[in-house]
């Protein structure tokens, strides 16, 4: 991946806070309670959860085991600090489908880059992001799909659906230099009439 690009990848906390958010969501346990469970503070799971803390690996095997996430927790944040091979639906290994926020305050270049290493027949890359959508064919290598953000009261999350698996990373800035194939979404995008 080195060499690619010069933009910041999205921090590997936000990816496991995002995890952790959605597995706590999922079991529709506050806060408070999975915190006193897997002794932690509430506060500390909060800015984990927001990217904001960095927790240790008995944090997450005890978050995990209350969370009843199966080890699913436990092996994204191993994969995240490199110690293993990451999970299939961690946002840096083949996947077929991925999702990301960019901070509310974030202003500026916005990227998504789709890679494989393997040519692949042609097949079509869906995006959403609020209410617009952009489709694209893709024949494999590293497609950067690249937008402007502006300021906003809320963070909409971009969803990436692929016909085949492939890595999904998530970025801000300036990428230099580009990848052979990239496409400027700015101006491209369809409004999704929710009535169709």
């Amino acid at each position: 991946m080195s060499g690619i690009w010069v933009g910041a990848v999205v921090d590997n906390r936000e990816v496991l806070g995002r995890a952790l958010r959605e597995a706590r969501r999922s079991v529709r346990m506050p806060i408070a309670a999975v915190a006193r469970e897997a002794h932690l503070s509430s506060s500390t799971l909060q800015r984990a959860e927001t990217g904001a803390a960095t927790l240790s690996d008995p944090d997450v095997e005890r978050l995990d085991r209350v969370l009843g996430a199966g080890g699913g927790l436990l092996a994204l944040y191993r994969s995240l600090m490199e110690t293993v091979r990451p999970p299939l639906y961690s946002f840096q290994r083949a996947t077929a489908e991925a999702g990301h926020r960019w901070p509310a305050e974030w202003t500026g270049i916005v990227w998504v880059l789709v890679r494989s290493e393997e040519p692949i027949d042609p097949s079509r890359i869906d995006l959403t992001w609020g209410p617009w959508r952009f489709r694209h064919e893709w024949t494999g290598g590293h497609l950067l799909l690249e937008d402007w953000k502006v300021l906003d009261d809320v963070s909409v999350p971009i969803n990436v659906r692929l016909m085949r698996r492939a890595d999904v990373i998530f970025g801000t800035g300036e990428v230099s230099p580009r990848p052979p194939h990239f496409v400027d979404l700015r101006g491209q995008w369809e409004r999704d009439d929710p009535q169709e």
